[in-house]
């Protein structure tokens, strides 16, 4: 049962966050995108993230899986931030902080009861790229 809702969630990224990062032709629609469905998914910070809960666990069955999601995130990222005219290591480590404070922002704001952390974190996230904010949800 594990291995098909991480399936899905695989699925739903995949469609949902990594096509359209990948395939977008304007870098900025595809990051605001990217921000926007996030938001919606962990339902504003409301919603835990099954796959960082599982990869706490370092005997997980599901290592691969929950590496290649982590790993399928970053690289969409970095490569259409480098798309958007950052140099290829600003870009990967621009990816990095941004999918870990993903993560953080989510726990953080599970752990105070504060879905606001998670909404002001992806503002802040926005800002770091140098891309204009967005209302939050």
């Amino acid at each position: 049962m594990a291995a098909e809702v991480l399936a899905h969630i695989q699925r739903w990224f995949e469609a949902e966050i990594f096509v359209p990062l990948k395939g977008t032709e304007d870098p900025w629609t595809g990051i605001e995108h990217m921000f926007r469905s996030t938001e919606q998914y962990f339902q504003s910070g409301q919603r835990i993230c099954l796959m960082g809960l599982m990869a706490l666990d370092g005997e997980t069955p599901f290592r691969t899986q929950i590496q290649a999601y982590f790993s399928d995130w970053q690289t969409a990222l970095a490569s259409v931030v480098c798309k958007s005219g950052k140099p290829q290591e600003e870009a990967t480590d621009l990816a990095e902080e941004i999918v870990s404070g993903i993560q953080g922002a989510l726990v953080l704001a599970h752990a105070q009861s504060d879905a606001g952390i998670f909404l002001r974190r992806m503002q802040s996230f926005r800002r770091r790229l140098a891309f204009p904010c967005g209302e939050l949800q």
